[in-house]
Protein backbone atom coordinates (compact mmCIF):
# COMPACT_ATOMS: atom_id res chain seq x y z
CA UNK A 1 0.00 0.00 0.00
CA UNK A 2 1.32 3.43 -1.08
CA UNK A 3 1.56 5.83 1.74
CA UNK A 4 -0.99 8.00 0.05
CA UNK A 5 -3.59 4.93 0.42
CA UNK A 6 -2.15 4.52 4.31
CA UNK A 7 -2.90 8.25 4.71
CA UNK A 8 -6.25 7.99 3.25
CA UNK A 9 -7.41 4.81 4.87
CA UNK A 10 -6.28 6.20 8.33
CA UNK A 11 -8.00 9.38 8.03
CA UNK A 12 -11.15 8.07 6.65
CA UNK A 13 -11.23 5.31 9.13
CA UNK A 14 -10.67 7.49 11.88
CA UNK A 15 -13.51 10.24 11.29
CA UNK A 16 -15.90 7.64 10.47
CA UNK A 17 -15.34 6.37 13.72
CA UNK A 18 -15.91 9.14 15.46
CA UNK A 19 -18.92 10.07 13.01
CA UNK A 20 -20.28 6.56 13.74
CA UNK A 21 -20.22 6.40 17.58
CA UNK A 22 -19.18 10.29 18.55
CA UNK A 23 -16.05 9.00 20.42
CA UNK A 24 -14.54 12.33 20.99
CA UNK A 25 -11.45 11.07 22.92
CA UNK A 26 -10.35 8.71 20.80
CA UNK A 27 -10.37 10.90 17.93
CA UNK A 28 -8.49 13.39 20.00
CA UNK A 29 -5.84 10.43 20.95
CA UNK A 30 -4.74 9.72 17.53
CA UNK A 31 -4.82 13.11 16.01
CA UNK A 32 -1.61 14.15 16.38
CA UNK A 33 -0.47 10.53 14.34
CA UNK A 34 -2.45 11.93 11.64
CA UNK A 35 -1.33 15.44 11.66
CA UNK A 36 1.75 14.11 11.50
CA UNK A 37 1.01 11.91 8.62
CA UNK A 38 0.14 15.23 6.90
CA UNK A 39 3.28 16.65 7.34
CA UNK A 40 5.47 14.12 5.96
CA UNK A 41 3.19 13.71 2.80
CA UNK A 42 3.86 17.57 2.40
CA UNK A 43 7.77 16.75 2.23
CA UNK A 44 7.04 15.24 -1.12
CA UNK A 45 6.38 18.53 -2.89
CA UNK A 46 8.32 20.94 -4.54
CA UNK A 47 8.51 24.22 -4.49
CA UNK A 48 4.35 25.15 -6.29
CA UNK A 49 2.99 22.82 -3.49
CA UNK A 50 2.56 20.47 -5.83
CA UNK A 51 3.83 16.68 -5.60
CA UNK A 52 6.85 16.17 -7.09
CA UNK A 53 6.60 14.78 -10.82
CA UNK A 54 9.14 11.97 -10.46
CA UNK A 55 10.27 8.36 -10.32
CA UNK A 56 11.01 8.61 -6.52
CA UNK A 57 7.63 8.08 -4.91
CA UNK A 58 4.82 5.55 -5.50
CA UNK A 59 1.28 6.19 -5.91
CA UNK A 60 -1.23 3.42 -6.73
CA UNK A 61 -4.24 4.62 -8.85
CA UNK A 62 -4.56 2.12 -11.30
CA UNK A 63 -3.07 -0.28 -13.55
CA UNK A 64 -2.36 1.64 -16.68
CA UNK A 65 1.52 2.09 -18.45
CA UNK A 66 0.89 5.42 -20.11
CA UNK A 67 -0.55 7.25 -16.57
CA UNK A 68 0.96 9.96 -15.16
CA UNK A 69 0.44 9.90 -11.59
CA UNK A 70 1.12 13.40 -10.16
CA UNK A 71 -2.12 14.95 -10.36
CA UNK A 72 -4.22 11.58 -8.84
CA UNK A 73 -1.39 11.52 -6.55
CA UNK A 74 -2.14 15.46 -5.47
CA UNK A 75 -5.67 14.70 -5.54
CA UNK A 76 -5.30 12.20 -3.03
CA UNK A 77 -3.55 14.52 -0.79
CA UNK A 78 -6.27 17.06 -0.90
CA UNK A 79 -8.83 14.43 -0.50
CA UNK A 80 -6.78 13.45 2.76
CA UNK A 81 -6.07 16.81 3.71
CA UNK A 82 -9.78 17.67 3.64
CA UNK A 83 -10.71 15.39 5.97
CA UNK A 84 -7.95 16.44 8.26
CA UNK A 85 -9.60 19.97 8.10
CA UNK A 86 -12.92 18.18 9.46
CA UNK A 87 -11.05 16.49 11.91
CA UNK A 88 -9.01 19.70 13.07
CA UNK A 89 -12.44 21.69 13.05
CA UNK A 90 -14.55 19.04 15.14
CA UNK A 91 -11.42 19.25 17.93
CA UNK A 92 -11.08 22.77 18.19
CA UNK A 93 -7.78 22.64 16.63
CA UNK A 94 -8.05 26.43 14.58
CA UNK A 95 -3.94 26.72 14.14
CA UNK A 96 -3.43 23.00 12.75
CA UNK A 97 -6.77 23.82 10.89
CA UNK A 98 -5.55 26.83 8.95
CA UNK A 99 -2.19 25.35 8.51
CA UNK A 100 -3.74 22.96 6.60
CA UNK A 101 -5.80 24.79 4.12
CA UNK A 102 -3.29 27.22 3.13
CA UNK A 103 -1.37 24.04 1.49
CA UNK A 104 -4.04 22.73 -0.85
CA UNK A 105 -3.32 23.42 -4.00
CA UNK A 106 -4.73 21.78 -7.32
CA UNK A 107 -3.47 21.12 -11.23
CA UNK A 108 -6.38 22.97 -13.68
CA UNK A 109 -5.79 23.46 -16.52
CA UNK A 110 -8.07 26.71 -18.49
CA UNK A 111 -7.29 25.82 -21.79
CA UNK A 112 -8.01 22.15 -22.13
CA UNK A 113 -10.52 22.76 -18.98
CA UNK A 114 -9.32 19.41 -17.49
CA UNK A 115 -6.97 18.75 -14.19
CA UNK A 116 -3.86 18.00 -16.04
CA UNK A 117 -0.95 15.53 -15.16
CA UNK A 118 2.96 15.62 -15.60
CA UNK A 119 5.22 17.55 -17.92
CA UNK A 120 2.79 16.36 -21.25
CA UNK A 121 0.02 17.85 -19.29
CA UNK A 122 -1.68 14.17 -19.72
CA UNK A 123 -5.19 14.34 -19.38
CA UNK A 124 -6.65 11.28 -17.75
CA UNK A 125 -10.05 9.56 -16.16
CA UNK A 126 -8.03 8.74 -12.58
CA UNK A 127 -6.71 12.57 -12.47
CA UNK A 128 -10.44 14.22 -12.87
CA UNK A 129 -11.94 11.44 -10.90
CA UNK A 130 -9.94 12.12 -7.63
CA UNK A 131 -9.93 15.58 -8.00
CA UNK A 132 -14.05 15.27 -7.80
CA UNK A 133 -13.59 13.13 -5.01
CA UNK A 134 -11.31 15.53 -3.29
CA UNK A 135 -13.82 17.97 -3.51
CA UNK A 136 -11.94 20.74 -5.58
CA UNK A 137 -14.89 21.44 -7.98
CA UNK A 138 -18.91 21.23 -6.93
CA UNK A 139 -21.00 18.68 -8.00
CA UNK A 140 -22.33 21.01 -11.00
CA UNK A 141 -18.88 21.61 -12.04
CA UNK A 142 -18.09 17.79 -11.60
CA UNK A 143 -20.93 16.66 -14.09
CA UNK A 144 -19.99 18.92 -16.65
CA UNK A 145 -16.15 17.59 -16.48
CA UNK A 146 -17.33 14.18 -16.11
CA UNK A 147 -19.34 14.61 -19.29
CA UNK A 148 -16.59 16.13 -21.29
CA UNK A 149 -14.45 13.20 -19.90
CA UNK A 150 -16.84 11.05 -21.93
CA UNK A 151 -16.18 12.82 -24.85
CA UNK A 152 -12.63 12.64 -25.06
CA UNK A 153 -11.26 9.62 -26.82
CA UNK A 154 -7.72 11.04 -25.71
CA UNK A 155 -7.60 10.73 -22.22
CA UNK A 156 -6.50 8.04 -20.29
CA UNK A 157 -8.64 5.42 -19.87
CA UNK A 158 -9.51 2.92 -16.29
CA UNK A 159 -8.19 -0.22 -16.45
CA UNK A 160 -9.37 -2.09 -12.94
CA UNK A 161 -12.57 -2.19 -10.57
CA UNK A 162 -10.39 -0.57 -7.82
CA UNK A 163 -10.14 2.82 -10.56
CA UNK A 164 -13.98 2.03 -11.56
CA UNK A 165 -14.96 2.20 -7.93
CA UNK A 166 -13.74 5.57 -7.58
CA UNK A 167 -14.91 6.71 -10.56
CA UNK A 168 -18.96 5.31 -9.32
CA UNK A 169 -18.71 7.49 -6.40
CA UNK A 170 -18.07 10.51 -8.23
CA UNK A 171 -20.54 10.12 -10.35
CA UNK A 172 -22.77 9.88 -7.04
CA UNK A 173 -21.19 12.65 -5.78
CA UNK A 174 -21.70 14.89 -8.85
CA UNK A 175 -25.58 13.81 -8.60
CA UNK A 176 -25.38 11.26 -11.29
CA UNK A 177 -26.89 8.37 -9.04
CA UNK A 178 -28.66 6.72 -11.18
CA UNK A 179 -25.73 6.80 -13.87
CA UNK A 180 -23.54 5.13 -10.82
CA UNK A 181 -26.04 2.50 -10.67
CA UNK A 182 -25.95 2.09 -14.22
CA UNK A 183 -22.25 1.78 -14.33
CA UNK A 184 -22.59 -0.51 -11.85
CA UNK A 185 -24.77 -2.93 -13.99
CA UNK A 186 -22.45 -2.82 -17.07
CA UNK A 187 -19.29 -2.88 -15.31
CA UNK A 188 -19.84 -5.41 -12.97
CA UNK A 189 -22.30 -7.14 -14.66
CA UNK A 190 -20.48 -7.40 -17.46
CA UNK A 191 -17.98 -9.79 -15.10
CA UNK A 192 -21.23 -11.80 -14.30
CA UNK A 193 -21.71 -12.19 -17.90
CA UNK A 194 -18.07 -13.37 -18.52
CA UNK A 195 -18.60 -15.91 -16.02
CA UNK A 196 -17.74 -14.51 -13.10
CA UNK A 197 -18.23 -16.07 -9.63
CA UNK A 198 -16.50 -13.74 -7.87
CA UNK A 199 -15.31 -10.20 -9.12
CA UNK A 200 -11.69 -9.52 -10.46
CA UNK A 201 -8.81 -7.65 -9.14
CA UNK A 202 -8.50 -6.39 -13.30
CA UNK A 203 -11.55 -6.45 -15.55
CA UNK A 204 -10.98 -4.37 -18.77
CA UNK A 205 -14.46 -4.99 -21.25
CA UNK A 206 -12.19 -4.06 -24.08
CA UNK A 207 -9.13 -6.67 -23.37
CA UNK A 208 -10.40 -9.44 -21.26
CA UNK A 209 -7.02 -10.79 -20.85
CA UNK A 210 -5.43 -7.88 -19.77
CA UNK A 211 -2.71 -7.83 -16.99
CA UNK A 212 0.09 -6.07 -15.57
CA UNK A 213 2.03 -9.31 -14.08
CA UNK A 214 2.85 -10.55 -17.78
CA UNK A 215 -0.35 -13.33 -17.89
CA UNK A 216 -3.78 -12.87 -16.51
CA UNK A 217 -3.32 -16.46 -15.21
CA UNK A 218 -1.98 -14.52 -12.26
CA UNK A 219 -4.49 -11.81 -11.72
CA UNK A 220 -6.68 -12.84 -8.61
CA UNK A 221 -10.42 -13.62 -9.30
CA UNK A 222 -11.47 -13.09 -5.92
CA UNK A 223 -10.64 -9.22 -5.08
CA UNK A 224 -11.85 -7.22 -2.78
CA UNK A 225 -13.85 -4.78 -5.18
CA UNK A 226 -16.25 -7.37 -5.08
CA UNK A 227 -17.61 -4.52 -2.95
CA UNK A 228 -18.06 -2.01 -4.97
CA UNK A 229 -21.88 -2.76 -6.14
CA UNK A 230 -23.09 -3.49 -2.31
CA UNK A 231 -21.01 -0.65 -0.91
CA UNK A 232 -22.88 1.96 -3.11
CA UNK A 233 -26.48 0.31 -3.06
CA UNK A 234 -26.13 0.09 0.82
CA UNK A 235 -25.11 3.46 1.06
CA UNK A 236 -26.71 6.08 -1.19
CA UNK A 237 -29.91 3.19 -2.36
CA UNK A 238 -31.10 1.95 0.56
Amino acid sequence: MSHGARIRFYLVLQYNYYEANGDRDTLEELWPVAYEQIHISLARLEGHGLVQDDDTWYCFLDWHDELNKQAGAQAVLIYNMRRALKIAHDLGKSEQEAWIRVQIRYLWDEEQEYFISGEARQVSWASQVWMILAEVVDAPLARKLLERLERNENAIGMATPYMVHHYVDALVLSGQREKAMEHIRKYWGGMLKNGADTFWELYDPEDKTFSPYGSNLVNSYCHAWSCTPSYIIRRYFS
